[in-house]
């Protein structure tokens, strides 16, 4: 009887511990993709010029002092190049950390890619 407490008990609590979790990585996600709406807003785009923005969360990163949170935006003049940004949660800024995609010659591709921050 009372390993079937126990075990009630322990299944609870994950069942918890992994409904927090998906909360705070949707949660999370929906902000972070806001905030660089705006972002990009205030840098002068419109929402059409904008394909796609993921958002990607990644526990391990945390655990491993990395940035947690990686943003890919895809613009619509450029399909197949994902630029990818970082949210820094202490001070609430965005910033593009690269690209990927494309192919051909580097140099010649990164004077080419209309969206790159210099």
């Amino acid at each position: 009887m009372k390993t079937k407490i126990i075990l009630g008990s322990l299944a609870s609590v994950l069942v918890i511990i992994i409904s927090c979790a998906i909360f705070y990585v949707v949660s999370g996600s929906n902000v972070r993709e806001r905030h660089t709406l705006e972002y990009l807003q205030a840098r002068g785009y419109s929402e059409t010029e904008i394909s796609s923005i993921q958002v990607k969360h990644s526990f391990l990163n945390r655990v491993l002092g990395y940035n947690a949170w990686a943003i890919f935006v895809e613009f619509e003049d450029e399909p197949g190049i994902r630029y990818e940004y970082s949210f820094d949660n202490k001070l609430i800024t965005i910033t593009q950390t690269g690209f990927t995609g494309g192919s051909g010659d580097k140099d010649e591709l990164i004077a080419n890619l209309k969206h790159l921050e210099r």
